[in-house]
């Protein structure tokens, strides 16, 4: 390709970059714990929670709305980390976010009976601690937002022992992919248009 041609197709690209959409979230995860039926007590390994979920440790309870334990009235189901020990919940999938991409995670959280606590996980990477929540006193809104890069499947393990620990509900993770600056692409053609002249003249004088 002749370098004019190669910075004809690097100004066409700057023209697109400067009307481009910009980058938009992608949902991994949206669980709202709604499919399944409540007062389902001591879910536990390898049963799924929800669309979203299973449980890889100790066991949990799918509780809510349309059951005869429902801790927050109008919320449809939602889970006890606890069941009659402390449980974890592991995503289905596993992730990948690169350097620079975008993480976005919200989850409403409560409790069950005296309090308790929970550690979330992305891979082996702890992300948050949920501690001492206060006692039945409604759901709070809870969140994580990174730009570090982070690989594996979305955990919330409970650190709480016995029955009754972190209730959890509306669970949200979405990725943003980190796009190229317009002027990153043209450096990329416009070094690429100079490597080919470069050989071009090298092949030349190699002819002399």
């Amino acid at each position: 390709m002749k370098l004019r041609s190669l910075m004809a197709a690097a100004f066409g690209v700057v023209a697109l970059a400067q009307f481009a959409t910009p980058a938009s979230a992608v949902t991994l995860i949206d669980e709202t714990f709604g499919s399944g039926t409540s007062d389902q007590f001591n879910i536990g390994v390898g049963n799924p929670v929800g669309s979203a979920f299973t449980v890889t440790g100790g066991n949990v309870d799918l509780i809510g709305d349309n059951g005869s334990f429902n801790l927050f009235p109008g919320n449809g189901n939602y889970i006890d980390l606890n069941g009659n020990t402390s449980g974890t919940i592991t995503s289905i999938g596993s992730f990948s976010f690169a350097a620079g991409d975008t993480l976005n995670l919200s989850y409403d959280y409560g409790t069950n009976g005296a309090g308790g606590g929970a550690n979330i996980f992305l891979g082996t990477t702890q992300i948050g601690v949920l501690s001492n929540v206060a006692v039945n006193s409604g759901f709070f809104q809870g969140s994580f937002s990174s730009t570090q890069p982070f690989s594996g499947a979305l955990s919330f393990v409970s650190t709480t022992p016995g029955f009754g620990g972190v209730v959890l509900d509306n669970i949200k993770l979405e990725q943003t992919t980190a796009v190229p600056e317009p002027f990153t692409i043209i450096g990329t053609l416009v070094g690429g248009a100079a490597a080919i002249r470069t050989r071009k003249k090298l092949k030349a004088a190699a002819k002399v």
